[in-house]
């Protein structure tokens, strides 16, 4: 996820990611 969101919005990804962790 990290690698991939370097040219993207990682912003977005981390807010995704945190999302689905937490349920």
């Amino acid at each position: 996820y990290f690698v991939g969101s370097c040219g993207g919005a990682p912003l977005e990804v981390v807010k995704r990611y945190i999302q689905h962790q937490r349920g």
